[in-house]
């Protein structure tokens, strides 16, 4: 049975690249009227908050995670009937999962808000927009089963279309904060918790009417529920790491370093997340057919595409942080307003790029261990790696003397760490050849990075420190080009290169020449 089918997702990839454009500008133009209308210490308290309480959020996303795991395996099954079954079980957790995060919150989480966070004297005004914050997770909570059944059957024109809803409601809550009145720290944090409410509402409308599978049913015992929980109790480690890396830097920045270095990390955290969407789109469309694979004994089909989706999400990721690394400053410039630019952001900015150029290959090896629901060693040996992002900062700013931009370096070399850990378990659960892999992958990759920097950066340092602003719009467009070019010369097999040849010439003649 052929489950692998690349025309799916070549498409599904459109789809999510229209959304991303369409998502990425608006997002960027979101956080300018942002930190316009808030000010930097404001929109440094709405970083801190946020982050706080998508820390606390780990428990929805390991279990977002395993709906999407559960839901593509029986797919690629072919069974409907275990696949409702998986539905109910997912929902019913998720009640439990929203229980247990609401706990979290007003414990462990409002103890932080009041003994630790510094507030710059707005108290108030953060715990409400604390707990606005809180239903909105919440609500995002119990729309994941709907949007993990949408995932898994590639719908992505559906979630394409809510996720663009989303963007330009936020965009308009952003625009109201010129013209409204009172503390626009509380009054955007209620907006957002609306928006939330408002797209829970969809994901659920859509699933009820076109998803047969989102329907309760009796289940008729209690194994495959408990299958459900062991994979998402392990996946929980995994991702509470995740947090602590990506999310619990604001927490140590805050306390130690003031709510200016926060809005410069949350400033570097938009940009990182505008630019990971180019990838992370993509590998949405991949990763149910990895799963699909594994699920349809089809593992030669599952490698060539574990191969291939690390090389072409890296060139993604390649081709827009190239640029934007090597003309920081004027990007940050022209985007938020030198003004406006907080301290420390081109620093921030840069050094995330270059982490999440690493993370690329999280995604494709990540999933080869979640197809064999197999995760509880890999888990505690990541997880373990990636959580010690915080005691290792925490003791190197605290007694050693470190500054801010050091908790950067520590999460590069932890990320490095945590790849090779990932190749451990994938060699040892899956079967990966690791010396193809290193020699067909990692090593094409440093290459193509290697020819990719070489041209943009000799222009860079030709025109030197004083440089124009069409000098410098010359080397980002220079970057762009020479890296998707090197990438489709060097990075891509002969027949990659002539399946994308062959797709180029059929887009073409669709839209072009109407045939």
């Amino acid at each position: 049975m052929a489950v692998i089918d690349q025309k799916r997702i070549a498409v599904n990839t459109l789809l999510l690249y229209a959304r991303m454009g369409l998502v990425m500008i608006i997002g960027l133009y979101t956080t300018r009227v942002l930190l316009g209308a808030m000010g930097k210490v404001d929109y440094g308290l709405f970083g801190v908050v946020g982050s706080l309480v998508l820390l606390f959020s780990f428990l929805s996303n390991s279990m977002s995670t395993a709906c999407q795991r559960f839901f593509s395996y029986e797919l690629g099954r072919g069974d409907n009937i275990e696949l409702r079954n998986r539905f109910t079980q997912c929902f019913l957790a998720f009640i439990l999962i929203a229980v247990a995060v609401v706990f979290l919150f007003e414990t462990v989480g409002l103890w932080y808000v009041r003994n630790i966070m510094e507030c710059d004297g707005r108290d108030q005004a953060v715990a409400l927009a604390y707990q606005f914050t809180v239903a909105g997770v919440v609500l995002q909570v119990l729309r994941t089963p709907y949007m993990g059944v949408m995932i898994a059957r590639e719908k992505m024109s559906v979630y394409a279309a809510i996720n663009l809803f989303e963007s330009l409601a936020t965009l308009c809550a952003a625009l109201l904060l010129k013209v409204a009145g009172g503390d626009k720290l509380v009054f955007y944090s209620f907006l957002m918790a609306m928006i939330q409410a408002v797209s829970a509402l969809l994901y659920y409308g859509y699933g009820r009417i076109c998803c047969e599978e989102c329907r309760l049913v009796r289940l008729n015992g209690k194994g495959n529920l408990y299958e459900v929980f062991r994979f998402t109790g392990w996946e929980m480690i995994g991702t509470l790491a995740g947090a602590c890396k990506f999310q619990g830097v604001s927490l140590l920045l805050n306390p130690l370093f003031g709510n200016v270095a926060v809005a410069a990390r949350t400033v570097s955290q938009k940009v990182y997340m505008s630019v990971v969407k180019l990838q992370d789109d993509y590998f949405k469309a991949v990763k149910p057919q990895i799963i699909k694979s594994y699920a349809a004994d089809e593992m030669p089909g599952m490698m060539k595409l574990l191969f291939q989706s690390t090389r072409f999400s890296f060139y993604l990721m390649l081709a827009v942080s190239l640029p934007i690394i090597i003309e920081t400053p004027l990007i940050l410039n022209a985007w938020l307003k030198e003004e406006a630019v907080p301290d420390l952001s081109v620093a921030f900015t840069r050094l995330i790029l270059v982490n999440g150029m690493i993370d690329v290959f999280s995604n494709p090896l990540a999933s080869a261990i979640q197809a064999t629901g197999n995760n509880k060693w890999y888990q505690i040996c990541m997880g373990s790696t990636l959580a010690a992002i915080l005691p290792v900062g925490y003791v190197g700013i605290r007694y050693l003397g470190w500054s801010e931009v050091s908790v950067f370096y520590v999460s590069i070399v932890l990320s490095f760490a945590a790849q090779c850990v990932r190749v451990h378990f994938v060699k040892k659960q899956v079967g990966l050849d690791v010396t193809v892999f290193v020699r067909k992958v990692v090593l094409v990759i440093i290459g193509t990075t290697a020819v990719s920097a070489s041209l943009p950066v000799a222009v860079h340092l030709l025109f030197g420190e004083n440089r124009t602003e069409m000098q410098s719009l010359f080397v980002i467009a220079i970057s762009v080009v020479w890296s998707i070019a090197t990438a489709y010369g060097l990075g891509i097999t002969r027949s990659e290169r002539r399946s994308i040849n062959g797709f180029i010439s059929k887009m073409f003649n669709r839209v072009i020449c109407r045939r």
